[in-house]
């Protein structure tokens, strides 16, 4: 009956079928495609690992990830141990703040 009604995404303005729409937050009673609703998602948890990683750094506490098997943990800054407490290799690096999440 109802298949072949379309609504517009109040962000992109693509034409999209109602069971693709979303409330864009809890708050809000704005209704967004589920593309947006993902990309907005995406962008919110990005910015809780920053913030996450900032005031971790400033308590001198860093994030590391090993390049051989992926593992990622944190360790005061002045208990730097060069190799991975998962796989022992080492291959550590500290997770970088200024990285971007490049968004689609």
């Amino acid at each position: 009956m109802f298949d072949d009604l379309m609504i517009i995404c109040r962000k992109c303005e693509k034409k999209v079928h109602p069971s693709e729409l979303r409330k864009e937050n809890h708050n809000s009673d704005t209704m967004i495609c589920s593309s947006c609703y993902n990309k907005a998602k995406d962008i919110s948890e990005t910015m809780e690992q920053i913030k996450t990683v900032k005031l971790g750094n400033i308590n001198g506490i860093f994030q590391y990830v090993c390049e051989a098997c992926g593992f990622k943990f944190t360790r005061n800054k002045e208990v730097f141990n060069k190799s991975c407490p998962y796989c022992s290799q080492e291959k550590i690096k500290q997770i970088n703040v200024n990285i971007v999440k490049e968004i689609k």
